[in-house]
């Protein structure tokens, strides 16, 4: 995650770093940040709202804003601070459409192999679930209805099943 954000630091446009940094932070599919509109952002209470209109499941979801989000939403205003979309683009007067190019130069670049944007929704419930995270909190973040769905996305780590069962008492005496 570290090696892509530095490649997208150094891409044409400086907003890629922050979609980059938000996707890895929120879950978000890369839609819902790209159409996400500042009234729906409240950096003064730590959230976001991605409306069901904007949402795969027509869901309305409440997203929590870390530290390392709120700094990216605040780079964003100041770019753009009367604009109506966070990722305004100003050459349209509307929203970007995609950071594919942006996104594909800066992963050849890292040669980190072979990833698309919505790996990074993956990365996201992963690195949550190899952190304790329950798989319902997860799941709600993601927006999923069921965390039948949300299980697709959490890949273990062999050393986090070991520490699953190092909490197990020992039986023999």
């Amino acid at each position: 995650c570290k090696r892509l954000l530095y490649f997208t630091k150094r891409y044409e446009n400086p907003m890629l770093h922050d979609f980059v940094l938000l996707l890895m932070n929120t879950g978000c599919r890369s839609s819902e940040l790209l159409k996400l509109t500042w009234d729906n952002v409240f950096l003064d209470q730590n959230y976001f709202v991605v409306r069901n209109s904007l949402s795969k499941n027509s869901k309305t979801v409440h997203k929590p804003i870390n530290a390392d989000s709120y700094l990216a939403f605040r780079r964003l205003r100041q770019m753009h601070p009367n604009a109506k979309y966070v990722f305004y683009n100003p050459e349209t007067c509307t929203h970007y459409r995609s950071f594919r190019k942006g996104f594909k130069l800066a992963v050849e670049r890292s040669r980190i192999g072979d990833l698309r944007i919505h790996d990074l929704r993956h990365t996201f419930a992963s690195i949550l679930v190899q952190r304790g995270v329950p798989i319902y909190e997860v799941s709600t973040l993601l927006g999923h209805s069921d965390t039948r769905i949300t299980q697709r996305y959490a890949h273990f780590s062999p050393k986090h099943l070991h520490d699953a069962v190092r909490v197990l008492p020992s039986f023999l005496g």
